[in-house]
């Protein structure tokens, strides 16, 4: 949220995870949009990697390096963006969006994918979840609450958690975040490599 900007005021609401998927997800959001409410977002780099509901009928623009993609479904996979991006619609009858911000390496764990794949790329959550995402969708518009919504998708995400077989390299990059994160970043690659018992080269891949 520090790096969202928008042409109109857009109120936030976030939840924290559960601790069974603290490694996963960082918060949930949600947030109510107006009838008739022309948004622009402006993403400065890095963009965190997310999945995204619309509950508004939304079809927004998402351009990047040039490149424009209409997005017209009901939920989104966002990958890394290296480069600025404008996110940007309007919302004729109103509604809400849920979303999912994931921590470093939590797609990848529920997902199984490398995600060089998804880097600056917006996709149809559909197209990784296939026949689910329909079902995940009414189950959590049929919700009481939006907590109760937002219940749905933990549940959901934690049984994907249950299902894939993460690579082995997740691990090492996990073991070299933690290592990063408690060091401030105050250390160097060779370093990193003898603490993770590493080479250069298995690291760079890993990553």
């Amino acid at each position: 949220v520090n790096n969202f900007l928008s042409i109109s005021p857009m109120l936030y609401r976030v939840y924290t995870s559960s601790p069974e998927l603290a490694d996963i997800v960082v918060i949930y959001w949600y947030s109510p949009i107006a009838a008739n409410l022309y948004k622009e977002q402006l993403y400065a780099t890095p963009l965190f990697e997310g999945l995204v509901f619309n509950f508004a009928n939304l079809v927004e623009s998402r351009e990047s390096e040039g490149r424009i993609m209409s997005m017209d479904k009901t939920a989104y996979i966002l990958g890394q963006t290296r480069s600025y991006t404008r996110i940007s619609g309007c919302h004729r009858n109103g509604g809400y969006i849920i979303g999912v911000r994931f921590t470093p390496l939590g797609l990848a764990k529920i997902t199984g994918i490398n995600m060089t794949h998804l880097t600056d790329h917006a996709i149809d959550a559909e197209d990784v979840w296939s026949g689910e995402m329909k079902l995940l969708y009414e189950a959590m518009d049929e919700a009481k609450s939006i907590e109760s919504s937002i219940a749905v998708l933990e549940n959901f995400l934690k049984n994907r958690r249950r299902i894939v077989r993460v690579d082995s390299r997740l691990h090492t990059v996990a073991a070299a975040i933690s290592i990063m994160e408690r060091n401030r970043g105050n250390l160097s690659c060779q370093m990193l490599q003898g603490l993770t018992n590493t080479t250069k080269k298995t690291m760079e891949r890993n990553f």
